[in-house]
């Protein structure tokens, strides 16, 4: 709701997509990246405490590793590999399948190494379907110019 309905969420996605553009549109991208990196490591933050209250100790290395199925859950979820586009309810999609999808093959006993490769086909297969996205995209834009 705050990306797709707000002034700063339009200033988010404008430097995602291209950062000079947005200067040049008159975007104070160093505060809104300051502002955005700010509420990431709160964000970041706020999970540790949960995580580290759920388990009564705490662990820094306990998400390490984990940057590959977070990567992967956005891709699924929709989010655009050249940014600007992407939504939080795809993201969250994106998540859900993923754990679906583990625990599927998890109940196939299929190794887990196998799982990976099979992770990264679906990988190729959302960025595939993301460039042809963009280029539909970008040629309905063309037309509508002519």
């Amino acid at each position: 709701m705050l990306l797709e309905y707000t002034v700063f969420g339009a200033s988010i996605r404008a430097i995602g997509g291209n950062r000079e553009a947005a200067q040049n549109m008159g975007i104070n991208v160093r505060r809104v990246s300051l502002v955005i990196y700010t509420l990431s490591g709160m964000s970041a933050g706020f999970a540790g405490m949960l995580m580290s209250a759920r388990l009564g100790f705490g662990e820094p290395s306990l998400g390490q590793g984990m940057e590959f199925q977070v990567i992967s859950a956005v891709i699924i979820g929709g989010t655009s590999l050249f940014g600007s586009i992407g939504s939080i309810g795809g993201t969250v999609l994106g998540a859900m399948v993923l754990n679906v999808l583990a625990y599927g093959l998890i109940l196939l006993r299929i190794n887990p190494v196998l799982q990976l490769v099979i992770v990264g086909c679906i990988i190729q297969l959302a960025v595939a379907f993301d460039q042809l996205r963009r280029k539909r995209m970008f040629q309905s834009a063309r037309q509508q110019e002519s």
